[in-house]
């Protein structure tokens, strides 16, 4: 038992390790811990994830994207791998591949819509495509999910502003427009009011 807990404990401590020495730019150091971690649980998605962009950072950028493309197969619905695959996808920089990154963003965007990494990343994604109306749309989801619904406003319409944006695209920023309209009114409500208390 207590044998089992050691060896937990030095597991977790080994993948915190590896996770600094990614965010660090270490990515070959990073990925020899992660290699460790996975001859003992080899099918672990937390260490496969990072174990990929590790090797994506350390230029195996081919590699990893097969790595992550098998994975995104083997597990449609989970939104780490397939946010992870999209990722790599972008950082090609390939208009396609960015395509790509927006079909494979699609269903995780319907579930988790509210999540500014998701949409950040779908944006970038669209950017790629040459989808320049369908990014600033995510940009201003971005910006509503941060704190910043000044801004997120603002972007949804000057997009109703740009020619050149389709039917659907339209409908759907105006609907969006609509949607959010009574919570500008709250946060307008509520800005007066602390004005007024604030004299």
């Amino acid at each position: 038992q207590l044998r089992h807990a050691d060896a937990a404990r030095a597991a977790s401590l080994r993948y915190g390790l590896a996770l600094s020495l990614l965010r660090s730019g270490q990515a070959k150091a990073a990925l020899s811990e992660l290699d460790r971690l996975l001859l003992d649980a080899p099918n672990d998605l937390a260490f496969l994830i990072p174990r990929a962009e590790a090797q994506r950072l350390a230029g195996d950028a081919a590699g990893a994207l097969a790595k992550l493309q098998a994975l995104a197969d083997f597990a449609p619905d989970h939104r780490a791998v397939q946010l992870a695959y999209a990722d790599a996808l972008n950082a090609t920089g390939d208009q396609a591949n960015g395509q790509k990154a927006m079909t494979v963003l699609r269903p995780i965007l319907a579930k988790y819509g509210a999540d500014p990494t998701t949409q950040a990343t779908f944006a970038r994604a669209s950017e790629l495509a040459g989808e320049e109306a369908r990014a600033l749309e995510a940009h201003a989801e971005v910006a509503l999910y941060t704190g910043r619904p000044y801004d997120a406003m603002e972007q949804l319409k000057r997009l109703l502003e740009r020619p050149g944006i389709d039917y659907y695209q339209r409908a759907r920023v105006e609907a969006r427009v609509e949607e959010l309209k009574p919570y500008m009114a709250e946060l307008e409500r509520q800005r007066i009011r602390r004005e007024d208390q604030d004299r």
